[in-house]
């Protein structure tokens, strides 16, 4: 009998925190995937989307005096909340015979990359902003 890896709601709140919305999304899509629930993973691909197209429109506008720790505590609770409110909570994963927890070295790659694609599209849009002249950098 095999198993399926699995993201527990540690693991996704704490990749969520090392790797950002991006990262989250990604790991509620994979459970949603492991559980066959295509709808729910469409959803979360669908929302998840939107939230970070009006993520990245509002970052540039967002004054350098408002601190990021409570947006992304803000992520980490949200996405631990839905792995455990609609995926399962660690002792679910536990109990599961066909359920096994995902690769903490993979969580931290999974955080990394996505880290490194939100900085990069944020990066992209603020310099696409100042070079229209909506966006001032000085």
């Amino acid at each position: 009998m095999s198993t399926q890896a699995v993201y527990s709601p540690t693991q996704a709140a704490l990749g969520t925190f090392l790797g950002g919305p991006l990262a989250g999304l990604y790991y509620l899509k994979h459970n949603f995937r492991v559980l066959n629930r295509n709808e729910q993973e469409q959803q979360t691909v669908r929302y998840g989307g939107m939230f970070m197209v009006a993520l990245l429109a509002v970052l540039p506008f967002i004054p350098e005096q408002v601190p990021g720790l409570p947006f992304a505590i803000a992520f980490v609770v949200v996405a631990r909340m839905l792995v455990e409110k609609y995926q399962f909570s660690k002792q679910d994963i536990i109990d599961a015979p066909e359920l096994d927890f995902q690769s903490n070295w993979l969580v931290m790659g999974v955080s990394i990359v996505s880290m490194l694609i939100f900085l990069a599209v944020s990066f992209a849009v603020i310099w696409g902003l100042a070079t229209a002249g909506i966006l001032n950098l000085e």
